[in-house]
């Protein structure tokens, strides 16, 4: 679970990025094959953030202690709401804040397109990039002030206590 939810917001990055690329800086790195620093990315990332945990789980070292993700003890999810920040809802906030970033700046890329332009294809790009900022990012962004805000138990802990 914890790594399927890596990867998928991994490649959201790598997506959000991609659009970022080709729509606001589309000579940028001209010639680079992007296929590789994308699944580096893509797969890479959430293969790191997996063996820092499982490193920080079962390693005998006293500096984990305090922060050991605990999975098994409680439930199958982490052990405290202090570890789920640390190696869940921090990294995926940290993901949401730059893939934010990327989509942002690609909509005001093209609204100002829009703008000075009447375009049919700008307006479908920049209508494209709004649902795809809305669907794949605000409603993690809901789901991460919920679970700040502790107004109920987050979707993760109710589906896996």
């Amino acid at each position: 679970m914890y790594f399927a939810t890596f990867y998928m917001f991994c490649w959201q990055g790598v997506l959000s990025f991609h659009i970022w690329r080709t729509t606001v800086k589309p000579n940028m790195g001209h010639g680079i094959k992007w296929m590789v620093p994308y699944h580096s990315v893509g797969i890479g990332g959430p293969t790191l953030f997996l063996v820092i945990i499982l490193l920080a789980h079962y390693s005998p070292s006293e500096f984990w202690l305090d922060i050991r993700p605990g999975f098994g003890d409680v439930s199958c999810w982490f052990s405290s709401v202090k570890v789920q920040w640390i190696y869940f809802w921090t990294p995926i906030s940290m993901l949401l804040i730059v893939n934010g970033i990327f989509y942002l700046w690609t909509i005001a890329f093209l609204w100002n397109k829009v703008n000075n332009s009447r375009k049919k294809i700008l307006k479908y790009r920049c209508k494209l990039c709004i649902r795809l900022y809305i669907i794949m990012g605000m409603t993690w962004v809901i789901e991460v002030a919920t679970f700040a805000a502790n107004l109920h138990s987050s979707i993760f802990e109710q589906v896996l206590v």
